[in-house]
């Protein structure tokens, strides 16, 4: 299998600026334009959670991590959470996850994807997504913990002068808690915090070359990628790298990393005071938008779901994690 065959994102999900993107198993499932969104899933973290807590997989999270992962039953099992303009519909993206051996190895299993709608009369309309994702557990920890950066990783960029200085954990940190008035013992500010200490240990790791720039961006690391960049000049090559090949040379790549890429080229805000950045996104900004836009795939018909009961469904996703708020 030649490296173009293979799956570049095992799972990719963007909810913000006015975009939803949902790819899995390198398929695209959704690409839609929307009013004011976001992502308010925290099945990321209690796959974390579920990983940290096993004997066999717990030593991949590191420790200083782990601290901020507790177990919170689940009252849905999205890992992307959307509602529409009129937040009449909520749209979500299920999966379930187990932790396997294959030979001899332990790998985390992603499953039953499905896409659900639910309306405001309550009814659940269910469409099936015949996908299975096998993922190294370390991977599987880049992964979920990117999918939580992107949601709650406010903390690193709260303070946009901050991304033009050399990294200082510490001064972010103080920077955050002066001008917020968090509840500091509330789960919002403790996932601030884990997305703090996650992005300290990948920068390190980064520089320490044990990961690389593609594998961060791949699983679903575009806005840890983008911020990277403001601390490590291999990150910052990267990002420009692949907006150069979007902007002047899109049709050496496929469909997946032209609608990525154009995600990533949507999040460069924070490296726009480096002049290559800004001189791109000037040029180019009016035909990326029209690229995404060409590309769009909305969400599943729902003509062709089915409708299930709301907690049956969510109880066999989620299990004794299952809670009722």
């Amino acid at each position: 299998m030649s490296e173009r065959d293979k799956i570049h994102y095992p799972i990719f999900t963007y909810v913000a600026q006015e975009v939803v993107v949902q790819i899995v198993a390198d398929e695209l499932i959704v690409l839609e334009l929307y009013g004011d969104i976001e992502n308010r899933s925290l099945l990321a973290k209690h796959f974390l959670y579920k990983i940290s807590n096993n004997q066999l997989t717990k030593k991949i999270i590191p420790s200083n991590l782990i601290k901020f992962l507790h177990f919170k039953g689940q009252s849905h099992p999205c890992i992307c959470c959307f509602f529409d303009a009129y937040f009449d519909n909520k749209q979500c993206l299920a999966v379930k996850m187990t932790i396997e051996e294959i030979d001899n190895k332990e790998v985390i299993h992603l499953s039953d994807f499905a896409t659900f709608r639910l309306t405001q009369q309550s009814k659940l309309l269910v469409k099936n997504i015949n996908r299975d994702v096998y993922l190294e557990v370390n991977n599987a920890f880049i992964l979920f913990a990117n999918i939580l950066f992107e949601i709650r990783g406010s903390i690193v960029n709260y303070n946009k002068y901050l991304l033009k200085q050399p990294f200082d954990k510490k001064t972010i940190k103080e920077v955050y808690d002066k001008h917020t008035r968090s509840n500091t013992k509330g789960e919002i500010y403790q996932n601030e915090l884990f997305c703090l200490e996650y992005f300290a240990y990948i920068l390190e790791q980064l520089q320490l070359n044990n990961i690389t720039p593609e594998t961060i961006f791949r699983l679903n690391g575009t806005s840890m990628i983008t911020l990277l960049a403001c601390f490590d000049e291999k990150a910052r090559e990267f990002v420009y790298q692949k907006l150069v090949l979007l902007c002047k040379e899109r049709e050496l790549l496929t469909i997946n990393e032209q609608i990525c890429y154009s995600i990533l080229f949507q999040k460069i805000t924070p490296l726009m005071h480096f002049p290559e950045f800004s001189d791109i996104y000037s040029i180019y900004e009016k035909q990326i938008r029209k690229l995404i836009n060409f590309y769009r795939k909305p969400f599943p018909i729902q003509d062709s779901s089915i409708e299930v009961n709301t907690q049956d469904f969510f109880k066999e996703y989620l299990g004794y994690d299952f809670v009722n708020y």
